[in-house]
């Protein structure tokens, strides 16, 4: 029997290394790792995940990537009632992307309003011409029949507090006419 054999018989299975990781066996980083860490050095914990929570809120701010989804999900949340609330954004824009997890923690937190956000591309170009998009970050708010309720163009993040309480307000009292 080869050296090799040998300690790989001796180690039991759940500590053993990978075959291909015996040829490493005598050198002075594994012996070092073994006499700091024993068996423990082969089981190394799995990386950890992301919270659910940013998962969940990801999903409360839906993703429009063209003119024509946009339409339709406008149209689809019109017939549930309530405001939709649109980011026309860029990924190239500092405020956009400071201002998406604040529009996906409202959200989260007001599920009777639904938001989408539109990135610039030329697959969108037809969406942010025909909603005249000239500065990003633009939010529209919408009703629930999909007239135009408020436009805010180059949304600014000292804006944001004054901005969400406007739309909290324009939500409660959609849901006050609707009751």
């Amino acid at each position: 029997r080869s050296p090799t054999q040998q300690a790989a018989t001796c180690m039991p299975s759940a500590t053993r290394p990978a075959v291909a990781g015996l040829r490493n066996w005598g050198t002075p980083t594994m012996t070092l790792l073994l006499l700091l860490g024993g068996s423990a050095a082969f089981n190394t914990p799995p990386p950890l995940r992301p919270p659910l929570r940013s998962s969940l809120l990801a999903m409360q701010v839906q993703q429009i990537p063209s003119p024509a989804e946009l339409r339709a999900a406008v149209t689809a949340s019109a017939c549930e009632g309530g405001i939709s609330v649109v980011l026309f954004g860029s990924k190239q824009c500092a405020a956009c992307r400071a201002l998406l997890p604040r529009t996906r923690r409202l959200a989260a937190a007001r599920r009777d309003v639904r938001f989408f956000s539109l990135e610039s591309s030329k697959a969108t170009a037809e969406a942010f011409q025909y909603h005249e998009i000239t500065a990003v970050p633009t939010f529209l708010v919408l009703d629930a029949s999909g007239a135009i309720l408020e436009t805010r163009a180059g949304l600014a993040l000292a804006e944001w507090p004054a901005f969400r309480s406007h739309v909290e307000a324009l939500a409660d009292s959609c849901d006050a006419w609707a009751a």
